[in-house]
C-alpha cells in the first residue's frame, strides 16, 4: 500500500503557514519617477480569507472562528471532501479549488515573472475586490491574480504609500479580465527575505536601479 493522500486544505495550509513564519517580500516599484517600496508580508489570520470558504455558506461548520478552522484544517476534522459537498464549491466566480490551488502555490508564483498593477487608483468596475495593488501572472497558461492591501490606515482613498503590505484575495481569471487595461509599474527590484537566517535573495534588480546600502 502507498502512503495515505494528504488532503489539498491541508498542504494550502502548510504552505501558507510555511511562508507567514519563514519569509517576506520585497519590491521597488516606479512610475513617472515616483517609487513605492513594498513590503508584503504573510499573516495567518488572512488565510481564511484568501481561500475563500466563507462563502460556502451551506456549510454550518464554516461558522467557526478563523483560528478555529485553521485548527480544525491543521488536524484533519476539516478536509476538502467537506468542502466539496457544498453547492457554492465549484460555483462561478467562486471556485474554491482553484483559490486553494492558487494560495497552495504563492511562493512559486512570487518568484515568476509577473506585473504589478496600480489597483488603488484603477479598481474594474463591477468588482468587490478592495486592494491597493495587483500582481498578475501566467501559471500553467492561466491567468493568475493577486491583491494586496496596505496594513497602514489610509486617511484618503489615494493615499498611496511605503510600507507593509498583506494578501487580500487570491484566483483565477474567470470572468472579469483584471488589469488588462493598465500600464503595469516598472519593477526595480524584487528580494524575498529569509526571516529565520535574516538573509535576502535577489530575484530580480533592474539594470538601472542601485540598490541602497
Amino acid at each position: 500500500m502507498g502512503a495515505p493522500r494528504v488532503d489539498k486544505l491541508y498542504r494550502c495550509l502548510q504552505a501558507y503557514q510555511a511562508l507567514a513564519t519563514s519569509c517576506s517580500y520585497h519590491y521597488v516599484v516606479a512610475r513617472r519617477k515616483i517609487k513605492y517600496s513594498l513590503n508584503l508580508q504573510f499573516e495567518m489570520n488572512n488565510f481564511v480569507h484568501l481561500i475563500g470558504i466563507r462563502h460556502l455558506k451551506d456549510l454550518p461548520i464554516l461558522r467557526s472562528s478563523d483560528g478555529n478552522l485553521i485548527a480544525a484544517i491543521s488536524n484533519n476534522r476539516l478536509k476538502i471532501e467537506t468542502l466539496q459537498t457544498s453547492q457554492f464549491f465549484l460555483k462561478p466566480p467562486l471556485d474554491i479549488e482553484a483559490r486553494i490551488k492558487c494560495v497552495s502555490r504563492l511562493d512559486e508564483f512570487l518568484q515568476s515573472d509577473h506585473l504589478v498593477i496600480d489597483y488603488l487608483n484603477y479598481p474594474e468596475l463591477n468588482s468587490r475586490v478592495e486592494a491597493d495593488w495587483l500582481f498578475r501572472s501566467e501559471i500553467d497558461n492561466e491567468t493568475w491574480y493577486l491583491f494586496v492591501k496596505s496594513k497602514e490606515r489610509k486617511t484618503t482613498k489615494d493615499s498611496r504609500k511605503s510600507g507593509n503590505y498583506v494578501c487580500s484575495s487570491m484566483f483565477m481569471k474567470r470572468h472579469i479580465e483584471y488589469g488588462a487595461s493598465q500600464k503595469p509599474m516598472t519593477i526595480l527590484l524584487k528580494e524575498r527575505h529569509n526571516l529565520n537566517s535574516k538573509t535576502k535573495q535577489t530575484l530580480f534588480c533592474h539594470p538601472n536601479y542601485t540598490v541602497p546600502n
